[in-house]
């Protein structure tokens, strides 16, 4: 079973940046022009990581999923935020 903060990004914040440059925000603000149009970019993808998570936390506690289903879901989820990553440098 997963313990506490298995499921966050590499920063620790699990809010689903993907790691996006800390320093670019803070330096135009989280409701600068470039920040929002990153979140109306990527909230698609956003959203689709969202799912793939609770996907993957709920076949985590059924019995009945097995370790392939699971495999495949962490790939999903490792591809989304690859996708996010590249949107993110877009906007460096």
């Amino acid at each position: 079973m997963m313990g506490p903060g298995m499921m966050r990004d590499y920063d620790g914040n699990g809010a689903g940046y993907a790691n996006l440059d800390r320093s670019r925000l803070s330096r135009n603000g989280r409701n600068s022009e470039v920040h929002l149009r990153y979140l109306q970019d990527t909230a698609g993808m956003r959203k689709e990581l969202h799912n793939k998570r609770f996907e993957y936390m709920e076949a985590g506690r059924n019995p009945a999923s097995n370790g392939d289903r699971l495999a495949a879901l962490e790939r999903e989820m490792y591809e989304l935020r690859l996708e996010i990553q590249k949107k993110a440098e877009q906007y460096r």
